[in-house]
């Protein structure tokens, strides 16, 4: 009897054990297998979301609000503003997004800036110190339609070298369409460890 009760309790505590979200195959049927699966396990499972930064005045948090939709905050929004009269004021058809940040050193990040207002795109090289506190900008693209009545349009491309140097391709054409010039000129620039974005070429 006393061997019973332990076989018994010991076939509850392995019943107790067996967990619902385990996925087990049942061989029973002669003609196919079946996989029998927890739904509630399964409706449950956590997928992988975007989180938002705590520090709401760092620039992960800038890219947080610009690319998710969730707009900006008024510290955000008065920081752009004083970067540039671009940001603001920000009417329905214009929007950001922020393309990429990465680090230049331990205290120096520096992140590329999409501007679009409906009729134009500009793209802008921002650095930070801290990835908070904002040190210098250089415009590095530039397109936006061009105006049929006027003789001269220009737009800018850039190419980016490496992580610290840019290459910027400044188009400009000038005369009427069946006689127009265009001119390129190359330009470098390069982000200083302070920061600082310079011209090198």
């Amino acid at each position: 009897m006393k061997q019973f009760n332990l076989l018994l309790l010991s076939l509850l505590l392995m019943a107790c054990s067996s967990r619902p979200s385990e996925i087990s195959i049942n061989d029973s049927s002669a003609t196919s297998s079946s996989v029998e699966i927890d739904t509630l396990a399964v409706e449950n499972v956590e997928l992988p979301d975007r989180k938002i930064p705590s520090d709401t005045i760092s620039i992960d948090y800038l890219k947080y609000a610009a690319n998710s939709g969730q707009g900006l905050n008024y510290t955000w929004i008065k920081k752009l503003d004083q970067i540039g009269d671009f940001f603001q004021p920000l009417d329905p058809a214009s929007m950001i997004e922020i393309n990429r940040i990465w680090t230049i050193n331990d205290s120096i990040a520096a992140l590329e800036l999409s501007h679009y207002t409906g009729v134009s795109v500009e793209i802008h090289l921002l650095t930070f110190k801290n990835r908070r506190d904002f040190i210098s900008k250089l415009l590095i693209s530039s397109q936006g339609d061009r105006d049929l009545s006027s003789e001269y349009y220009s737009y800018t491309e850039h190419r980016t070298l490496n992580d610290k140097e840019v290459e910027l391709s400044i188009h400009e054409i000038i005369g009427p369409d069946e006689s127009e010039k265009e001119t390129v000129m190359k330009e470098k620039w390069a982000i200083q460890d302070n920061g600082q974005i310079i011209k090198i070429k």
